[in-house]
């Protein structure tokens, strides 16, 4: 059993409000509803979620119109922007243009300023090395 005492994030709050037919912002407010964030505050986040996403004119239509790239860097955006205690990535960082990366680099350093945990999924052994605090193991049982 796990006891977490914080609010966690992740990518999948995000994949599963999605819904196509909503805008941008309306999913960004329903993925804030759906990890129970007072509407409020998801309201004033909104520009700065939009903002780092990035994703130009198509935030205010509906999502059918986004790229797989630009869900994610929505469900990048909105994941990061709610000030997680611990935040999950699973290979989310490996999307998107280079200056996203870059710009997603940045984001996941503040919060690791900030005394926030994350977990991070990853095949790239450069964000390992590059991120990791705490000396971990990665040998499997059995090897």
């Amino acid at each position: 059993m796990i006891q977490v005492d914080g609010h966690i994030s992740s990518l999948s709050p995000w994949e599963w409000a999605s819904t196509p037919i909503l805008s941008g912002e309306d999913n960004i407010r329903l993925a804030g509803a759906f990890m129970g964030i007072d509407h409020k505050v998801m309201e004033d986040r909104l520009p700065g979620i939009v903002e780092f996403a990035d994703i130009g004119e198509f935030h205010p239509r509906p999502d059918q119109g986004l790229l797989v790239g630009m869900r994610a860097r929505l469900g990048f955006a909105i994941a990061t922007s709610v000030e997680p205690d611990i935040l999950l990535l699973d290979e989310v960082l490996a999307t998107g243009d280079a200056a996203f990366r870059e710009k997603s680099k940045r984001r996941v350093l503040e919060l690791l300023g900030e005394a926030r945990a994350i977990v991070l999924v990853t095949h790239d052994m450069t964000w390992v090395t590059e991120y990791c605090t705490r000396p971990c193991c990665s040998r499997r049982a059995g090897s």
